[in-house]
């Protein structure tokens, strides 16, 4: 009985852990920038400094050779327009290259232009308000 009894409080336990890092992780969210006047490591370094302390930033991996840089945050504390304004208060011009969105169904929350920059590529292919938006 005694044996019984923890194997049950162990799966309940882990059952608790599971769920509280599904949530944990509906909460991070992904983007992807284009950067301009990014030119090497010294810029590189400047960008992970500098955006990876601001909140609720998770990890910042820059690409030299595209020219790229992705942002993983936590939802509920920034967003992507607080995102793009630290990369231009550093001197470095953004736009949005992909987002992911949690929310599969902005599109109908939300104007068109402002639903396809926070979706991600395959779910523009998918919705045809991504397709007209523009």
């Amino acid at each position: 009985m005694k044996k019984i009894l923890i194997i049950a409080l162990s799966l309940l336990t882990l059952n608790f852990a599971t769920n509280a890092q599904d949530k944990k992780n509906d909460k991070i969210s992904e983007v992807k920038f284009d950067v301009a006047n990014m030119h090497g490591d010294h810029c590189k370094q400047r960008i992970e400094n500098n955006i990876a302390f601001e909140k609720g930033v998770k990890d910042v991996s820059v690409n030299l050779i595209e020219n790229t840089v992705s942002v993983k945050f936590d939802n509920t504390k920034t967003d992507v327009e607080k995102i793009k304004a630290a990369f231009e208060k550093l001197g470095y011009p953004t736009t949005v290259k992909v987002a992911e969105a949690k929310d599969s169904s902005c599109c109908k929350k939300t104007e068109k232009a402002s639903c396809c920059a926070t979706t991600t590529l395959a779910e523009k292919k998918s919705s045809s308000c991504c397709k007209d938006a523009k």
